[in-house]
Formats: C-alpha cells, structure tokens, sequence
C-alpha cells in the first residue's frame, strides 16, 4: 500500500465513522410511520342490513358472522319460526316475505342461539 493510498484510505474510514452515525440519526427520526400501513378496522355495530320493498327482504351481508352458520327465519303472527334461507357468507340475498311476517330473526345454525332479532 503506498502513502497516497494509505491517506485515503484512513481519510475514507474517519469519513464513515461520522457519516454512519449521523445517517442512522437522521433515518430514526424521520416522520414515516409503520404504523400508517396498517388499518385498524372497527367492528361494525352489525355486519347485516336489512330492507324491505313490494313483499321482498333484501338482506346484504357485509360482514359474515362470527358463527359457521347463520340461518334467517320470520316469525310469522301465530308466533312460529318459518325457515327463509342460510346467509352466513357476504352476499346480497332476496326472500318472499310472508304476508303475515312480524319479525325477522338469525339463529346460529349450530346451538340455535339467536344472532339478532328485529319486529317488522
């Protein structure tokens, strides 16, 4: 190794003994968050909406339920539980509703516990 390059060599290396420092500074106070990339989703209040129009219940499902099975019934006026379909996957569905339809009711489809519950 001659001088020249010895010199530059030395001077090269007290370069990076403060350089390295000061772009590690520099980088762990910048304002980009990791953080920013991740969503925080809220739980919606309740992940199925349902209308009605012209004798039709329109059911869309924007978030399926937690439970492996949803089942959808209407109780009927004679307070009896009549089977309308399984909306247990995110998808828009339509039923006939009965003429004497008072409320609308999810059942989860394994213990039959009641998922939601609505009067007409």
């Amino acid at each position: 190794m001659t001088s020249t390059l010895r010199h530059n060599h030395l001077i090269v290396w007290i370069a990076l003994l403060f350089l390295i420092p000061i772009g590690i500074y520099l980088t762990s106070n910048t304002t980009v968050s990791y953080l920013s990339a991740i969503t925080i989703k809220k739980p919606l209040e309740h992940p199925v909406t349902f209308t009605m129009d012209n004798g039709q219940l329109h059911v869309h499902v924007i978030e399926a339920y937690k439970a492996p099975s949803a089942l959808l019934y209407i109780i009927n006026s004679n307070n009896q539980e009549v089977f309308l379909g399984d909306i247990s996957s995110r998808n828009k569905y339509q039923f006939s509703l009965p003429q004497n339809a008072k409320a609308i009711l999810v059942l989860n489809g394994v213990n039959k516990s009641t998922l939601f519950e609505s009067k007409l």
